[in-house]
């Protein structure tokens, strides 16, 4: 099982009274509890496993903006680009302007400076 998954079953059988998730199973396997009521148990860690990644979705789709600019026109800015990171958001701007990306600057922007930026584009 996947290192971070396992960590999830494991915090929760330890929630339910366990050592670990290995410590819920051999009981079990050992016939102290039904496998009706394991089943509820895989069910319920199988739910947190899936909100986690759900929520990791979430946050990996979130807008991210950068603006590049000359130095000491950051009001002013050459372009924005949307990105997951400044990597990304570096190499977007090259692919629209080129080599004089290299002599701009560039600063995520706020999350006030993101809903402005938002409200204004064209739908």
């Amino acid at each position: 099982m996947h290192t971070e998954k396992l960590k999830i079953f494991d915090e929760y059988a330890e929630r339910k009274g366990f050592n670990d998730w290995s410590d819920l199973k051999s009981e079990c396997d050992e016939n102290l509890m039904t496998e009706d009521e394991f089943l509820i148990f895989m069910f319920e860690a199988c739910d947190l496993v899936q909100q986690e990644q759900q929520k990791r979705i979430a946050e990996n789709q979130r807008k991210i903006f950068y603006k590049f600019f000359e130095e000491g026109k950051g009001d002013s800015p050459e372009i924005v680009v949307q990105a997951n990171s400044n990597q990304n958001a570096y190499k977007e701007a090259y692919s629209h302007l080129g080599p004089i990306t290299e002599d701009l600057f560039y600063q995520q922007l706020t999350d006030q400076e993101t809903l402005m930026l938002e409200n204004n584009l064209i739908k």
